[in-house]
């Protein structure tokens, strides 16, 4: 479902249907990796063999990877009530919860990756678009992103 266009519709960024529920940032908690960004999850380069939630984004094929920071933030508020009101026509569950972004909390920290409130308005109490860190052996939700 498309969530962001530019340059007149001819680009852009979509989100996947699923999701996935229970997931690990990573299986190792120490790990660090180069994903500093917090507007562009296609320039954090996770390790698929390391990282739960980079794995099952990745598989969506091609060009789907795990959003950073930001680009979560901006799935939330008003446009998170059109891209769910498609889910729901559609038969598919809607995207709400804390959700991991491909951004990692600090060069200091290699235990602790952002997630993002992703919500029409609130969930459990959090702000939509509000990110907070976690400890990466949290399970949290995880959703795709790919360019276009």
């Amino acid at each position: 479902i498309v969530f962001e266009v530019t340059d007149d519709g001819m680009h852009g960024k979509i989100v996947s249907l699923d999701e996935i529920s229970d997931v690990k940032w990573s299986y190792d908690i120490n790990w660090m990796s180069n994903c500093s960004d917090g507007n562009d999850g296609s320039k954090n380069m996770m390790d698929q063999s390391r990282s739960q939630v980079a794995k099952w984004c990745y598989n969506h094929g091609t060009g789907w990877y795990c959003p950073a920071r930001f680009e979560l933030a901006k799935l939330s508020k008003e446009v998170l009530t059109k891209v769910n009101a498609t889910l729901e026509r559609d038969g598919y569950t809607k995207h709400e919860g804390f959700y991991w972004s491909s951004t990692q909390y600090g060069s200091s920290y290699e235990d602790l990756a952002y997630v993002v409130t992703v919500a029409e308005t609130t969930y459990a109490g959090k702000t939509a678009g509000t990110s907070f860190y976690n400890q990466k052996g949290q399970a949290r939700k995880g959703v795709a992103v790919k360019k276009f």
